[in-house]
């Protein structure tokens, strides 16, 4: 017997492809990238252990959800991406142009907590980011012992 072609029968399984795909992917933003961020001491991030050394921070956020993650990368090796903790600022509305606290581009600030054995990642896009200004975001990793 000789069985026909369907002329759309090729379509249906890109079609299921692609709808199984698609939501699985992230739909992550990069607001802004660091490049050779200097860590003085070894952190323990998300179980991997992050020694002392030169890493890129790339801070993202997710499309659809609000969401922030910090990921850090070793040259082009992906080491770990880290939920963040979003942040108010104390001015609000149109304040925030004139507020002087609020940095004009972004700025990345690390903090030691030697009681707790904590260092915080305090990541600002600033005023003039286009894609999301005014938003600081608060990540919390422990040091390694």
């Amino acid at each position: 017997m000789h069985k026909k072609k369907c002329k759309g029968c090729g379509f249906f399984p890109v079609l299921l492809v692609f709808t199984l795909v698609m939501p699985a992917t992230a739909q992550m933003k990069r607001i802004f990238k660091f490049q050779n961020v200097k860590l003085p001491f070894d952190l323990v991030i998300a179980g991997k252990e992050i020694r002392k050394g030169a890493y890129h921070f790339e801070f993202l956020r997710h499309q659809t959800q609000a969401k922030n993650y910090l990921r850090i990368c070793k040259g082009r090796k992906f080491l770990c991406c880290v939920p963040g903790d979003e942040q108010q600022y104390e001015t609000y509305g149109r304040m925030k142009f004139l507020d002087p606290e609020i940095p004009k581009k972004p700025r990345m600030q690390l903090f030691k907590h030697p009681i707790n054995k904590q260092v915080y990642v305090v990541f600002e896009s600033g005023k003039k980011t286009g894609v999301y200004p005014f938003l600081k975001v608060k990540y919390k990793f422990d040091l390694m012992e």
